[in-house]
């Protein structure tokens, strides 16, 4: 049923904002860092860092960032998703904001009640994708790149938000 669905919205013209998260710290990708063969080089970052980056597909090849250390919270989505509408409105018409949908996963920070209040107050709607259908946002797509290229950054010279930064910047 989305597959269809998410194509015909494309069909009439909306605009299908993909929106998705996701943890990285450096006990996930340690495991992959680049050494000098027959050495182990310590970690310079805090292995209980924990950095969390939010992004949005805006349309084909655009994307939009946010790091966040820490947990995220609504409150984190809402800062996004507040920041994108003002960069929305600087780059595109008023028609083409109007007609822009964002299209989220139903993690509980995507259905809080903040989150619900947020869209019934913005020009925006959101369309809650169905449980177990990463394939559905495109937004997972930037973050298999994104993650394929974090595991070959360097993280023994360098704290990790430096690290996720610079990859983020030459993706």
């Amino acid at each position: 049923m989305f597959p269809i669905l998410l194509e015909r919205l494309e069909e009439l013209s909306y605009n299908l904002v993909y929106i998705d998260e996701s943890a990285i710290s450096p006990i996930a990708i340690s495991a992959w860092s680049w050494q000098k063969k027959g050495e182990l080089e310590p970690l310079v970052c805090d292995l209980r860092t924990r950095i969390n980056v939010i992004a949005a597909r805006i349309f084909k090849g655009k994307y939009a960032f946010m790091l966040k250390k820490g947990s995220k919270k609504s409150k984190h989505v809402i800062r996004f998703l507040e920041l994108l509408d003002a960069r929305m409105k600087e780059l595109f018409t008023e028609e083409y904001c109007k007609n822009t949908i964002f299209v989220m996963d139903n993690a509980r920070v995507h259905t809080s009640s903040s989150i619900k209040r947020y869209f019934r107050q913005s020009n925006f709607a959101a369309l809650m994708l169905s449980a177990y259908s990463p394939d559905l946002n495109k937004a997972e797509y930037i973050f298999r790149l994104f993650k394929g290229r974090l595991r070959k950054a360097c993280l023994h010279e360098k704290r990790l938000e430096l690290v996720v930064a610079e990859t983020i910047l030459n993706l």
